[in-house]
């Protein structure tokens, strides 16, 4: 079974390692801020995680989320800043990431070695390289209903179907 963490309104300075089915939801995107200063904020290696309602502000870490050799993962509804890279996906499969407000970031997202993910709904602005980053042996990726603003789409093996202005 799929378990509920619900967090409630506070700024929280936490490294978050995730290793079974759980949903971790924030009760407000306003109030709910996670952050560090020196490895990913949160890591997933499970399968069955699901991440809505946070907010991510600038700081000097790799990657925001980091999900890594798992599947059925969902990330939503959350705002991603600053340097770094803000989802990572490495050996992914069957999962989504929508809904998400990415600004300022390395990549909004890159996909490596991942396969049959939806990325959908997401708003991408002012990212230093790209706002999405599909490398190394992904397939079946679909990339849909994203708004682009000064990034756009680096790789292959995925279809594409966006709106916006980059």
């Amino acid at each position: 079974d799929t378990g509920f963490v619900y967090a409630h309104p506070s700024p929280y300075q936490e490294n978050v390692l995730i290793n079974k089915a759980i949903n971790v939801i924030g009760e407000n995107l306003n109030t709910e801020i996670i952050s560090n200063y020196t490895t990913a904020v949160i890591t997933i290696l499970h399968d069955d995680v699901k991440i809505s309602t946070f907010q991510f502000p600038f700081s000097y870490v790799p990657t925001k989320i980091m999900a890594e050799n798992c599947k059925n993962v969902n990330i939503s509804n959350c705002i991603i800043s600053g340097n770094g890279d803000g989802i990572g996906l490495m050996g992914v499969d069957n999962s989504s990431v929508y809904h998400n407000y990415f600004e300022g970031c390395h990549y909004s997202f890159w996909v490596s070695k991942s396969n049959r993910n939806d990325i959908l709904k997401n708003k991408i602005t002012s990212d230093f390289e790209g706002g999405i980053n599909i490398i190394d042996n992904s397939s079946d990726n679909h990339v849909h209903n994203n708004d682009f603003n000064m990034t756009g789409i680096l790789a292959g093996g995925f279809e594409i179907s966006n709106s916006g202005s980059g």
